[in-house]
């Protein structure tokens, strides 16, 4: 009876391994596999917070994914932890598998002490190597980030269809019948440029159309106010287009009626137009609005934009938007996390130190972020990367000349420097070597002449002329 006992026993334990081996095989193998495997974001952008199984920790950790194909994904925290909470401690896999699978296990991110305020830990995508996870939204602080990264509060815009999208979801203080405040540092090579754009999505009847544009125009920056028939604009700075980082603040005080715009140090403000000396914009509910950086999405374009203005080509950074009751009470929006984006690196990349800078020694790289170019001036180069030991030599006879324009008229900026450079040889006397001359806002010129055997500059910069001679080598 005894032995008859034992073999019962036996035989029902060996049966429960059996059902338990099966029950794993056939039920839970794609899941083991999938929690086993490295986590990847996939190869598309449109990205959004996701779950993975870290296999080292035994946790499920949070991570940016791109929105199609990936693995190791899981739509939430719990279905991660439901799905893994079998996986065994230590898999058998076949040798053929073991190492890649150690491989994989080693590059897995240990866990934090607490997911949700401590610091991304670094992990493995298997599309684009090493990856950090976003920093959680907790842990950002007041300016400007992108969901998926968290990281950067510096952006680059290298392409004229770049922006930055910031929908109502986002900004919900963000509103037009309260005092609002836009701050943040730019930097760019090009005279023209839309820096900020906000408007109002879905705008009720009865309310006029309204925009805000703040937009560096001749190198200056223009802040433009439009709202039905009335626009407002108020101008400051200049030459902000020397690849210099400035700072930018705008406010909108509804209650005063005023705009106020800042670059750097110099501050000026004017009376908004338009606005109902009680009611302001005559709006007392919340309505959605839309912020824009660096450029206008294609939803906005085809809004029809009343100021047409390119797009923005540098750098922006430390981007905050503030709003509040009153000029004096405004709080800023933290965090402050883009929608989307299309066409915007993270930081602020100088591709003069990259591999692409291909400029001759004794050359001056310079940046356009889109692009770089090659200065060969004040040496014996010429050419695209100033590697050509040549001069471009002309002959002129009396009534022969070459003309230059050096930019379109719409891009005409205040300068702080000008270089002129010529070799010249004559057997003539009392000739004109060069001129170039303005008009705006009065005629200005500068010529260079040869009279009685000395080069002769005259400088007229709309106030008054000065002139000064250089006795020429008679050789």
């Amino acid at each position: 009876m005894l032995g008859c006992s034992r073999y019962k026993y036996s035989v029902f334990f060996l049966t429960t391994v059996v059902f338990l081996v099966e029950s794993v095989s056939s039920e839970d193998t794609n899941s083991f596999l999938a929690c086993l495997a490295p986590f990847s974001r996939g190869p598309c952008t449109e990205y959004s917070h996701r779950w993975f199984y870290n296999v080292t920790s035994r946790t499920c950790q949070i991570f940016s994914y791109g929105g199609c194909d990936g693995q190791n994904v899981f739509e939430t925290e719990e279905e991660c932890r439901r799905t893994c909470a079998k996986v065994p401690l230590e898999p058998k896999v076949s040798e053929s598998t073991s190492a890649s699978a150690k491989s994989n296990k080693s590059r897995l991110p240990a866990a934090s002490k607490n997911d949700s305020t401590a610091p991304a830990a670094a992990a493995t995508d298997s599309h684009a190597g090493p990856v950090l996870l976003p920093v959680p939204v907790g842990a950002r602080g007041i300016e400007l980030t992108f969901a998926e990264t968290g990281r950067q509060t510096t952006f680059m815009m290298a392409q004229t269809n770049a922006f930055i999208q910031l929908d109502g979801n986002r900004i919900p203080t963000f509103q037009l019948r309260l005092c609002r405040e836009i701050s943040f540092q730019f930097r760019t090579r090009l005279p023209h440029g839309l820096l900020v754009y906000h408007s109002v999505k879905d705008r009720p009847e009865g309310l006029d159309p309204y925009a805000l544009y703040v937009i560096v125009e001749k190198g200056q920056l223009k802040v433009v106010h439009v709202f039905g028939k009335h626009s407002t604009s108020v101008t400051v700075g200049e030459g902000l287009n020397r690849d210099k980082w400035h700072s930018v603040m705008v406010r909108i005080n509804v209650h005063g009626a005023k705009l106020i715009a800042r670059v750097d140090n110099i501050t000026t403000e004017t009376v908004i137009t338009g606005l109902n000396q009680n009611t302001n914009y005559g709006v007392t509910s919340d309505l959605t609005s839309v912020v824009l950086i660096g450029g206008l999405s294609p939803e906005e374009k085809l809004h029809g934009v009343k100021y047409i203005i390119e797009s923005f080509i540098g750098c922006i950074k430390d981007m905050v938007l503030s709003a509040g009751k009153a000029a004096s009470d405004l709080l800023p929006i933290k965090p402050l996390i883009a929608t989307k984006h299309d066409h915007v690196e993270e930081g602020c990349i100088d591709k003069c130190r990259t591999p692409e800078n291909l400029c001759f020694y004794g050359s001056h790289c310079v940046n356009h972020y889109e692009r770089l170019s090659c200065d060969c001036f004040g040496t014996p180069y010429e050419g695209e990367l100033c590697d050509i030991y040549t001069a471009t030599v002309l002959t002129l006879r009396g009534a022969s000349y070459v003309s230059y324009r050096v930019y379109d008229w719409k891009d005409r900026v205040h300068s702080s420097h000008n270089r002129i450079s010529v070799q010249f040889k004559t057997r003539f006397d009392n000739s004109a070597l060069f001129y170039a001359s303005g008009e705006s806002p009065r005629h200005h010129h500068v010529a260079v002449s040869l009279v009685n055997q000395s080069v002769v500059i005259e400088l007229d910069l709309g106030t008054h002329s000065e002139e000064t001679r250089q006795q020429c080598n008679q050789r």
